[in-house]
C-alpha cells in the first residue's frame, strides 16, 4: 500500500495540482488496458459479431456525451475516466480487518480480476462523485409507439420485438445494475475512510426528463423507484451546461472552498494510483499519467484505436479511417489514421495549431511532418521544442528519426540553464538536420516567446505548448509569443500541438 499512497501523490502533485499544492480541474484519460472501439457507419452490413461491436460503439459514444459536459462544469476536481479496480487491490486498501475475515475470494488464484468499475469517479476538495453511464438511445422512441407493440431495427432486418411493459421493465433493470455498479466503487472507498462523503448518479444521457415519471409506474413493474432513487438519475437536460451547474451537480458539490482531510487526501491519492495501475504491481514506471498516455500512443502505432475491418467480417471500408502515408507507417509503425488526422497531416498551412487531447495523435502528425519536410529538400532544418522533461515524446521523435535514418541532436535545458542567445548557438553550431529541444520544467510564456526571438531559417514545431501556457497567462504575454510565431512562419513551417483542455 505504501507504493500506492507514494505514487498517487506523484501523481497528483505534477498533473492535478497548483503549486500550492491545491487541485485543479483535472480531466484524465482512460487508464491502460482498455478496450478502444473502432467507428462502425451505419450503412455497414451486418456481419459476425456486428450488432456487439455496433451497440458497444454506442455505448462509448454516450459516456463521451457526459464526458464533454463535465469538461464545462467549473470548479477544481478531477475526473477519471473508467475507474476499475480489481479485488487484490480491495483487499490492500481494507487491510489486514479483511484478510482476517476469512474472505473467499482472497484464496482464488484470480483474486486480480475485476471486481469492481464504474464510468466515472470525479475526486472533489471533500468528497466523491460516482456516474454510472447507461446507453438508452432507443428508450424514447419506444415509450411513444403504441403500448402494446412496436418494431425495432436488428441490422437491416425489421421485426417484432418486445412490448412497452418489457421495455419499461429492462429501462429500470438497467438503474439497478448501474446502481450495484456504484455500489461496488463505494464500498472500496467506505474501506478505506467510512466517513467519507460520497455521492452517485446514474446518468442517461439520451433520455429525456419527460420520461421520468415512467420509473414509478408500479402497476407496470414491481421495482418502482423511489423519490430518493429518482434524484440520483441524470437525465439528457441535466447535461446542458446551465442546468448541469443548477442541478445535479452544484446541488450536491461545494466546490468554493478547498478543505480536505488527510484522510481524504490519502484516499484520493490510493484512487488516482488505482486508476493508472496494473493488475498484479504497483510500480512508479507503471503507475502514472505519463504511462497511461503512453500506452494509448502504443494502442495507436499498433492500429488498434483506427484499424481495418477484420478478415472475415463483411464491412465496408470504414469512412473515417484511411491509410497512413508511407513516411508515417514506414518510421512511425502507425498503419491507419483518422480523417481528421490525415487532413491535419495533409494541410498546406504554414502555421497549424492542432488541438487534441492525450493520445489524440498530434504527435505522430508532427513528426511525420518532419519527415516530410527532410524528404521533400535536404537543406530544410527543423526544431522541435518539446516539454515537460525525460521521458515524453521526445523519444517518438527520435525513433522515427531513428528509423528514417537522419542525424538528429537531443538539447536538454531549463528555464535557468541556457540564456536565448547560448541556447541559439547550441541551435545553430549543431550540424545535424533535427534539433529536438527539450526543456523541463513548466517555463512561463516569455520564456518560450525569448528562445523564438533568436532563431531565424529553421522549419518550428512545438509539441505540447500549453506546458507554457495556463489559465493565468496575460492576453499580452500570449499576443507576444502568438505574434513572433507569426513572423517565423513567414517563410518557414510553423506547426504547434496544443491540448487546450489542460490549460483550463
Amino acid at each position: 500500500m505504501d507504493n500506492y499512497l507514494e505514487n498517487g501523490k506523484q501523481i497528483y502533485e505534477e498533473y492535478c495540482s497548483t503549486s500550492e499544492n491545491l487541485p485543479t480541474f483535472t480531466m484524465l484519460p482512460r487508464a491502460p488496458e482498455q478496450t478502444y472501439i473502432d467507428v462502425y457507419p451505419d450503412e455497414d452490413q451486418p456481419g459476425p459479431s456486428f450488432t456487439d461491436d455496433r451497440r458497444h460503439q454506442l455505448d462509448y459514444e454516450t459516456e463521451v456525451k457526459v464526458y464533454r459536459a463535465l469538461e464545462e462544469v467549473d470548479g477544481n476536481f478531477i475526473v477519471l475516466h473508467s475507474f476499475k479496480y480489481t479485488h487484490h487491490q480491495y483487499r490492500l486498501c481494507a487491510g489486514e480487518r479483511h484478510i482476517r475475515s476469512g474472505c473467499s475470494k482472497c484464496k482464488r488464484k484470480n483474486a486480480e480480476n475485476q471486481e469492481g468499475e464504474c464510468d466515472f469517479l470525479i475526486i472533489c476538495a471533500n468528497s466523491f462523485i460516482i456516474i454510472e453511464v447507461k446507453n438508452m438511445d432507443n428508450v424514447g422512441e419506444v415509450l411513444e409507439c403504441e403500448p402494446d407493440f412496436h418494431l425495432c431495427s436488428i441490422g437491416e432486418d425489421w421485426q417484432p420485438q418486445c412490448n412497452r411493459d418489457q421495455q419499461l421493465k429492462a429501462l429500470i433493470g438497467t438503474f439497478q445494475k448501474s446502481v450495484k455498479q456504484r455500489n461496488k466503487i463505494v464500498e472500496l472507498i467506505k474501506c478505506m475512510d467510512k466517513d467519507a462523503n460520497i455521492f452517485q448518479f446514474t446518468a442517461y444521457p439520451n433520455f429525456s426528463k419527460q420520461f421520468k415519471d415512467e420509473f414509478k409506474f408500479s402497476e407496470i413493474t414491481e421495482l418502482p423507484l423511489s423519490d430518493d432513487e429518482l434524484s440520483t438519475i441524470i437525465f439528457e437536460e441535466d447535461l446542458c451546461r446551465n442546468e448541469l451547474d443548477a442541478a445535479w451537480w452544484a446541488a450536491n458539490v461545494t466546490l468554493a472552498n478547498y478543505s480536505s482531510s488527510d484522510s481524504h487526501e490519502r484516499v484520493r491519492n490510493i484512487l488516482l494510483a488505482i486508476w493508472a495501475t496494473e493488475r498484479k504491481t504497483c510500480d512508479k514506471s507503471k503507475c502514472s499519467l505519463g504511462r497511461c498516455i503512453m500506452d494509448v500512443n502504443k494502442q495507436l502505432k499498433e492500429g488498434r484505436i483506427t484499424f481495418e475491418p477484420k478478415k472475415g467480417k463483411k464491412r465496408n471500408q470504414n469512412p473515417a479511417v484511411v491509410k497512413a502515408p508511407d513516411v508515417i507507417r514506414n518510421n512511425s509503425n502507425v498503419e491507419n489514421l483518422t480523417v481528421e488526422q490525415h487532413n491535419a497531416f495533409k494541410s498546406k498551412e504554414n502555421l497549424l495549431l492542432i488541438n487534441g487531447p492525450a493520445g489524440a495523435g498530434k504527435t505522430v502528425i508532427l513528426c511525420g511532418k518532419i519527415l516530410q519536410l527532410l524528404e521533400s529538400d535536404k537543406n530544410n532544418k527543423v526544431v522541435v521544442f518539446k516539454y515537460t522533461g525525460p521521458g515524453n515524446n521526445s523519444q517518438h521523435y527520435q525513433s522515427a528519426l531513428n528509423n528514417a535514418k537522419i542525424k538528429y541532436e537531443l538539447i536538454s535545458t531549463d528555464e535557468l540553464e541556457h540564456t536565448p542567445e547560448e541556447l541559439a548557438n547550441l541551435i545553430t553550431e549543431s550540424l545535424c538536420d533535427v534539433i529536438i529541444v527539450e526543456i523541463t520544467g513548466y517555463p512561463d510564456t516569455r520564456y518560450l516567446t525569448d528562445r523564438l526571438s533568436v532563431l531565424s531559417g529553421y522549419n518550428l514545431f512545438v509539441d505540447d505548448i500549453q506546458a507554457v501556457i495556463d489559465y493565468d497567462t496575460t492576453a499580452e504575454k500570449c499576443t507576444l509569443l502568438i505574434n513572433k510565431l507569426k513572423d517565423l512562419s513567414a517563410d518557414k513551417i510553423v506547426w504547434i500541438a496544443c491540448d487546450i483542455v489542460q490549460i483550463f
